[in-house]
């Protein structure tokens, strides 16, 4: 007769056994996870995206896969051309969402088109190939060095922010379209200025701003702008996610955080590389 003890040890060992083989397999997903989160955005970065000279991005996820993306691009013609997109839901199924819109965005810059042509693009494709639940909230910045203008197509973002030399915000390009994906044909409106021959450009995600603290204090855009004020040297960037990290105390955000900083001198004064064909 077996005895209790026995009984005991032997149930002990099979589930300490389960939970052991348990274990290494949620390590092994993980790790499976992070090589392909790891393969498809350095695809998406590497195909969709220039080396800028003074053009800065910054992506933090909260997960392996992530909703938000920035990519720039120079056009046959010079224009540099800069994508921000912050896709609906979570995880992979936003990320997912985001390839068929940087596709259609490399494709369409490749293909010289105008700002407005190609918002149309990438709003048709998207439209066309995801749920009616799906859009991705997005801006389209372009930068013309050759007619000194500035404009911004802006979809259901934060304003992209004009900055002067010395970090105080001179224009606001607010969002005043429906986010890319939901209307079938819609007619973009765009914002335009003359570009300056100094000061910077900052694109931000709404994970930024939204940004708690313990005790639930939001760290919001009002902050952002006191940071910016009174800046004029390198490093935007890392003073902004500083700040960000000193109001939450910690390096871990509890969404997705994703922006941009354009030098205007630095990104006109570079002869443009052109990117090779894919």
């Amino acid at each position: 007769m077996i005895k209790t003890t026995d009984l005991r040890q032997k149930l002990h060992e099979l589930v300490s056994g389960s939970q052991s083989r348990l274990q290494q397999l949620a390590e092994s997903l993980q790790e499976e996870e992070e090589r392909a989160a790891d393969l498809l955005y350095n695809h998406l970065l590497g195909r969709g995206s220039d080396q800028v000279y003074g053009f800065q991005r910054y992506m933090h996820y909260t997960t392996a896969f992530s909703g938000d993306l920035v990519l720039a691009r120079y056009s046959p013609d010079g224009r540099l051309l800069i994508f921000h997109a912050d896709a609906s839901g979570h995880g992979l199924s936003a990320t997912l969402t985001l390839m068929p819109a940087a596709s259609a965005f490399r494709e369409g810059v490749d293909a010289g088109m105008p700002l407005d042509q190609l918002v149309k693009s990438i709003n048709q494709t998207l439209h066309q190939q995801l749920p009616a639940n799906r859009f991705v909230a997005a801006t389209l910045t372009e930068i013309h060095s050759a007619a000194k203008s500035l404009t911004v197509w802006n979809g259901a973002m934060p304003p992209v922010l004009l900055l002067g030399p010395t970090g105080e915000c001179v224009r606001r390009f607010e969002s005043g379209n429906m986010a890319l994906g939901i209307m079938a044909q819609p007619e973009p409106q765009l914002q335009s200025c003359q570009l300056p021959a100094t000061g910077r450009l900052l694109g931000f995600s709404d994970g930024l701003t939204d940004q708690r603290n313990a005790a639930g204090g939001v760290w919001g855009e009002l902050r952002l702008l006191q940071v910016l004020q009174g800046d004029s040297g390198s490093g935007l960037l890392r003073r902004i996610i500083e700040d960000l990290q000193n109001f939450c105390g910690s390096s871990y955000f509890d969404d997705d955080v994703s922006l941009f900083v354009a030098e205007v001198g630095l990104v006109c004064s570079k002869t443009t590389r052109h990117h090779p064909a894919i």
